[in-house]
């Protein structure tokens, strides 16, 4: 598989880092468990359906703050 290339979300100015970073999982979570399953050398495992779940619910109450 070719290498991933992903493109992190923008932020304003008063927004944290950290939810750039949930955004990003969170955005391109299926192109990284595609990835990660095409790549059987990497020390990571692909996201679980509960985990997928438990981030998109963080997604929602990040943006409701």
């Amino acid at each position: 598989m070719d290498e991933l290339s992903l493109t992190a979300p923008s932020l304003k100015p008063q927004q944290p880092a950290l939810l750039r970073d949930v955004l990003f999982v969170a955005e391109h979570a299926d192109r990284i468990n595609t990835y990660i399953r095409a790549t059987p050398d990497m020390a990571l495992l692909p996201i679980s359906d509960a985990q997928s779940q438990c981030l998109a619910e963080l997604v929602n109450h990040v943006r409701k703050i």
